[in-house]
């Protein structure tokens, strides 16, 4: 009688033991996938531990030119947020390159730079927004605001999820996680309390690996983007081109962990942080979230684009503004004034056309 191979016994055993597990997906799939779904949800549990707080940032924003100059650039933030009310505030100051004189083409002559101030507010009634370098007024705006892509905004609790190009919109954790949990995750591995989870996307030819430090409050401490389109078939992570290098230390502040420095570097590219925090899940002042907290001159004037056009209402000190003695006008009332203007302008017009073509009563026959 012949005996039974050892490889046998060990599969019967796994699926007694494991009946779903053979069945559901290949062997070693499905360890990587529950792993992974878990290091998931623990990041954005752990981020959602921060509820509100303030900071401020600085360091550099580099980036190549359409000359070819590498341009390092001096990146300024201040950032205020309470998730629980709806309410953000970032204010950013970024050194951009003047546009070229008429006629010059680029790389003819040096790249200048000048600093650009820009505040944006988002809370329940809208966004308000201001920059020294367009209209300068302080801009009141509903659901129709559009970030401008100069503004390099983000959620703070993505940091260590964002990559360099990233920046420009509040995209959450939760929704990076969600598109992570699309791509093929090959493998994870674990080294000194350190998960790394190495994905493919399959499409765009590239190998993420993501380090998430599962001791520390599922912080990810460092991605690494390579390149698959210049190697062989099946190639392994060591083999395939870097293409970003991400890394982020963290601190822990009354009990939760918030970013300490940021490091992103994708060629000549590179996005550099310090995090100074000031407040981590206390009270948030509402008026740094409306026009009147924004820190402005009060001479500043105040434009609403609410109903669909820019109409002046006023300064932020509530003087009267340069185009009239009276009192700063409400948009209601703007437009009652200006639909009694109209009025008006027509009643003269129709008075100037009859006394015109009236009879002359005054004129002899014959």
């Amino acid at each position: 009688m012949s005996q039974t191979p050892k490889s046998v016994w060990a599969i019967l055993l796994v699926v007694l033991v494991f009946p779903g597990a053979v069945f559901a997906q290949p062997t070693g799939a499905l360890p990587a996938a529950e792993t992974t779904r878990f290091l998931h949800a623990g990041m954005t549990a752990a981020r959602h531990q921060l509820r509100s707080g303030i900071f401020r940032a600085s360091g550099n924003w580099t980036e190549a030119h359409d000359s070819g100059e590498v341009i390092k650039s001096s990146w300024e933030v201040y950032c205020a947020f309470d998730y629980d009310s709806d309410a953000f505030r970032f204010d950013q100051e970024l050194q951009l390159p003047l546009a070229l004189p008429e006629g010059v083409r680029p790389g003819k002559v040096p790249i200048r730079l000048a600093t650009v101030k820009t505040k944006v507010a988002f809370s329940t009634d809208g966004a308000v927004y201001w920059c020294d370098d367009e209209s300068g007024m302080v801009e009141l705006w509903g659901d129709s605001f559009e970030t401008n892509p100069r503004l390099k905004v983000f959620d703070v609790r993505s940091v260590g999820l964002l990559g360099v190009f990233s920046f420009g919109n509040r995209v959450s954790v939760d929704e990076i996680c969600d598109i992570r949990s699309r791509l093929k995750v090959r493998d994870v591995t674990q080294h000194s309390g350190v998960q790394r989870i190495l994905y493919e996307a399959v499409e765009s030819k590239v190998l993420i690996a993501l380090s998430i430090d599962e001791s520390e409050g599922f912080t990810p401490i460092r991605t690494e983007i390579r390149d698959l389109a210049e190697v062989g078939s099946n190639p392994t992570f060591e083999q395939a081109e870097v293409v970003e290098d991400d890394s982020v230390t963290w601190k822990l502040i009354d009990g939760v962990q918030v970013p300490e420095s940021m490091q992103l570097v994708a060629g000549t590219d590179r996005r550099e942080l310090a995090f100074e925090w000031e407040s981590v899940n206390k009270p948030i002042p509402d008026e740094l979230f409306q026009k009147e907290g924004l820190g402005l001159p009060g001479e500043t004037f105040v434009i609403d684009h609410r109903l669909g056009r820019g109409i002046v209402i006023g300064r932020l000190d509530g003087k009267p503004t340069a185009f009239s003695n009276e009192p700063p006008l409400s948009a209601n009332r703007s437009r009652t004034w200006i639909g009694s203007a109209i009025i008006g302008l027509l009643l003269t017009i129709g008075l100037a056309g009859w006394i015109i073509l009236k009879p002359n009563s005054g004129r002899s026959s014959g």
